[in-house]
């Protein structure tokens, strides 16, 4: 799958890059094979040929990764920087320089329009000759314009505020919100791919309020196999799971009417599955 990763220039100062350097390729290897939700879907050997070192290096630099790193910048998750997950590794500060990188792109974007804005302010005063029957023509088109946009409940969502991780735990505990338990506040914090599509963000807190009481105020996260399950990896592997489901699905529709028993059982197998998941992820079907 195409992707992009940026690259922030932060990554010299940190502690990964005083780690040999078959361990910084993978590292990067990494980075660039993740998806949107942090998710680098490989397998130990096809990582190791990928990053071009060996079996036995890329085992290595993945217990690194894996391991707990006391000079880190980041605390959290002590500093480890890969969780294993079905299908591949989980990296576990992703959410955190996606949003990142969203608010960079936002500014840039923001820039740019304000220096189109003077630009074309600049050569409306540098104008001689106003003729008035066109811009009163100008003016009622702009109206109109502005009244089918607000009819049609269209937003403008590049001066969307961010929040860091602080300032959104902080109205959680609030008493407008009210939630109790940091690791599902911090879970849903993580899952939001771009902020700037919260008009929001204190809507969403409340939101995420309505989910924990939907739950029942779960104050510890989930567990399997006597282990602590990271909830965001959870919900990340879950929809990647319904997107291959209904990808299937989708599939499967375009033979109908199924005639053979085999994809008659597979496409009701489907139907419970996708109903499993989206119930997982407090989904309407």
């Amino acid at each position: 799958m195409a992707g992009y990763t940026k690259l922030f220039n932060s990554i010299l100062m940190s502690t990964i890059w005083r780690e040999d350097d078959k361990t910084r390729i993978v590292w990067i290897t990494l980075l660039a094979m993740a998806d949107k939700n942090g998710i680098a879907e490989t397998s130990l050997p096809s990582l190791a040929d990928a990053a071009r070192v060996s079996f036995e290096d890329c085992k290595a630099a993945l217990e690194k990764l894996k391991s707990p790193d006391e000079y880190s910048r980041t605390k959290e998750h002590d500093g480890r920087r890969i969780q294993e997950c079905d299908g591949g590794f989980f990296l576990l500060n992703h959410g955190k320089y996606r949003a990142k990188m969203s608010a960079d792109e936002r500014r840039e974007y923001n820039r740019l329009k304000q220096a189109e804005w003077r630009n074309k302010n600049v050569k409306h005063q540098s104008a001689t000759v106003i003729d008035k029957s066109k811009v009163s023509t100008l003016s009622a088109h702009t109206e109109a314009e502005a009244d089918t946009k607000a009819e049609a409940g269209e937003r403008d969502h590049s001066f969307s505020e961010i929040p860091s991780w602080n300032e959104f735990w902080e109205y959680c505990q609030s008493p407008q919100c009210g939630i109790a338990a940091e690791w599902f506040a911090k879970d849903k914090y993580l899952s939001v791919d771009d902020w700037s599509k919260k008009r929001d963000w204190r809507k969403f807190a409340l939101r995420v309020r309505g989910w924990w009481d939907n739950d029942g105020r779960p104050m510890n996260p989930p567990h399997k196999n006597g282990k602590e399950v990271s909830p965001n990896v959870a919900a990340i592997q879950n929809q990647t799971a319904l997107e291959r489901v209904e990808e299937r699905q989708k599939t499967l529709r375009g033979r109908f009417p199924l005639s053979s028993e085999k994809e008659k059982t597979e496409w009701n197998d489907l139907k419970t599955e996708r109903s499993r998941l989206m119930n997982a992820l407090n989904l309407k079907a």
